[in-house]
């Protein structure tokens, strides 16, 4: 099994791109006509002037969450709904169908829904009174439709004495690690057998990395799949698979300088049987048959959590997150708030 103290950092120098673009991707903004009802009819901000439009960020965090569970392949970029920001970007290069502007649709209705329930839930805990009309919300998640949904295309260029654009550092990884995938990309692993007093004896192989991509908050991850297994000497078995995160990064105090594509090596530990803690929610990685996924798109993530039974009983079970269960069980019975 490899060990922590063996796993090296690298960076790598990006040329710039005169004519050629390094790739092409398709952005989307999040739709104004939806983030100024939210903020006009469920979102509001106290203001001490009500003619000051200040502008603050909507709550999508829980859509994140699920995107992140069911359109792994959609990366996640500005969370505030701000105008002018990458809210999705979807990189079609890899082959995989364009996004379901309808999923997207949903996701963004449960997502609020889960939001705006934790902010009241958070408001009674604290004795003062629900921030959120739920009725409202519903009224105002009803007019979300898939045709308010814009995108456009975009090529990802490194410039020669520039930076990249904010959304950028973290498609650009995405980017090649797609193509990567996509490549069937793996690693040879080696190494020395040595004899007693220090000199190499013969060369060794010891086995082949192949790779998939996983849902990342940063940059791009890619792990080698399927995983290593360890045998301890008692034979118990423990899985584990190499792990690369990939960020574009450059240097803040000259941002004239190259730009660079960090690569960290790491080790990630599978779980050997089920996980059962009910103190805490677990973080499961997804990779199920679906008509918006290909061969090179990324394991799904998605959490867990313990929901204990009646009182005084030692039975329950694992449920999914809220948003999850939520979009599921929308998306799938056709059911529109």
């Amino acid at each position: 099994m490899a060990t922590y103290d063996r796993l090296q950092r690298m960076s790598l120098i990006l040329k710039p791109t005169e004519n050629e673009p390094l790739g092409t991707y398709r952005a989307y903004e999040f739709p104004q006509v939806w983030a100024r009802e939210l903020h006009k009819r469920v979102f509001r901000r106290d203001r001490r002037n009500d003619e000051d439009e200040e502008w603050h960020g909507l709550p999508l965090w829980a859509v994140t969450t699920g995107i992140a569970a069911l359109l792994p392949h959609v990366l996640v970029g500005d969370s505030s709904g701000r105008q002018g920001k990458v809210w999705l970007a979807w990189n079609h290069q890899d082959g995989s169908p364009q996004p379901d502007p309808d999923l997207i649709v949903e996701l963004v209705r449960s997502g609020l829904v889960v939001a705006a329930l934790a902010k009241n839930e958070k408001a009674r805990l604290r004795g003062r009174p629900e921030p959120i009309d739920l009725a409202e919300l519903a009224s105002v998640l009803d007019g979300f439709k898939a045709v308010d949904l814009c995108s456009y295309l975009r090529e990802l260029h490194v410039a020669k004495d520039g930076v990249l654009r904010d959304a950028e550092y973290r498609i650009l990884p995405n980017l090649v690690a797609t193509q990567l995938v996509a490549d069937g990309w793996q690693v040879e692993h080696s190494g020395w057998e040595w004899e007693s007093d220090g000199t190499p004896k013969e060369l060794k192989a010891y086995g082949t990395s192949r790779w998939r991509r996983v849902v990342s908050d940063e940059g791009a991850e890619l792990i080698s799949w399927p995983p290593y297994v360890y045998e301890s000497k008692n034979k118990t078995a423990y899985p584990w698979s190499y792990t690369l995160r990939l960020t574009a990064q450059n240097h803040a105090l000259d941002p004239r300088s190259n730009n660079l594509l960090h690569v960290r090596v790491g080790i990630r530990r599978w779980a050997r049987s089920n996980v059962w803690d009910g103190k805490r929610a677990i973080t499961a990685y997804l990779f199920t048959p679906s008509p918006w996924a290909s061969t090179t798109s990324p394991f799904g993530r998605a959490r867990m959590k313990w929901q204990p039974g009646p009182h005084g009983k030692k039975e329950g079970k694992m449920v999914w997150d809220d948003v999850l269960a939520d979009t599921l069980a929308r998306y799938t019975s056709g059911h529109v708030p």
